[in-house]
């Protein structure tokens, strides 16, 4: 997920057509969009490890860019 909003963090929910959701992670990488990364700066730009919510609720900070990774399994439902 990239979020171009540079101000406004972005809320959604994530599910997956046919499939449960067990469990997963997020990784986001951040930084205030006006910073440049320099030699002298080089963590300016942090990387942050959560897990999913249990209830697929994420939010997405701004000027960001997140991978989503699920462990899942069939739905009873379907």
């Amino acid at each position: 997920m990239i979020n171009t909003h540079r101000r406004r963090d972005v809320a959604t929910a994530l599910e997956v057509a046919g499939l449960q959701i067990d469990s997963g992670r997020v990784i986001t990488l951040v930084a205030d969009p006006e910073a440049e990364v320099i030699e002298t700066d080089p963590d300016v730009v942090a990387l942050k490890e959560a897990a999913l919510p249990a209830d697929g609720r994420l939010t997405f900070p701004a000027a960001s860019v997140s991978a989503v990774e699920v462990d899942v399994r069939r739905s009873s439902n379907g």
